[in-house]
Order: structure tokens, then C-alpha cells, then sequence
């Protein structure tokens, strides 16, 4: 049981965003890829006056580079990837450090 004014969808709990293949010579010298969006959708929120929401990601801080940025995983093997790490932003191009809140204006569905 949970005292929360909001749940995540079921299927958002893990989930999966497909970077795609990303040949290693794109991130040599500090490269970059392509930004991919994704959603995490909420249901049952009780909401009265609130007009944003925060969002804070948590997870383990890479050691590839000083931006705070998140390590990424084999999910295969477990083991972390060396010198690479993940940036978590928003549609502006504002990267997010773990443990950083980041405020959402909230989009109610309306549909029925």
C-alpha cells in the first residue's frame, strides 16, 4: 500500500528506450548520439491545484566523465560499459544529474 497521489502505468515500470546501434567511432572524443524520447505515463492521480510535478532519476553516477551522468549496463553480462555513460534530458536540451529533480508541467488526458 502506498500513499502516493500518483502510479506509474504497469507497463512503464521497466522500461526499455532502443538507442538503436550506435557504432563505437560516433563516440570517440567525447561524441554524442542522437536524443530518443520517451514517456513514463501515470494513472490514478488525485490532483487539486498542482500545475507541474517532479521527477527525480536516481542510479549509479558514471565514472566515463565529471557531468554526473548515469553508467550504463550490460544486460547481458551486468558488468558496466567503460567510458561511456547516459544523459537523461528534457525536449530543451537541459541534461538532468541523477538525483536531480526535474519539473513537469502536467498534461491530463481528458479522454474517456
Amino acid at each position: 500500500i502506498e500513499d502516493s497521489v500518483c502510479s506509474i502505468v504497469p507497463d512503464d515500470h521497466k522500461l526499455e528506450v532502443d538507442m538503436g546501434d550506435i557504432g563505437a567511432e560516433k563516440l570517440k572524443n567525447n561524441g554524442t548520439t542522437t536524443p530518443k524520447s520517451f514517456q513514463i505515463r501515470l494513472q490514478d492521480c488525485v490532483f487539486d491545484t498542482q500545475e507541474t510535478m517532479t521527477t527525480t532519476f536516481t542510479g549509479t553516477v558514471s565514472s566515463a566523465n565529471s557531468g554526473n551522468y548515469y553508467t550504463i549496463f550490460n544486460t547481458d553480462t551486468g558488468a558496466a560499459f567503460n567510458n561511456v555513460s547516459l544523459a537523461i534530458g528534457d525536449s530543451l536540451g537541459t541534461s538532468y544529474k541523477s538525483g536531480m529533480g526535474i519539473d513537469q508541467k502536467i498534461v491530463k488526458d481528458t479522454s474517456t
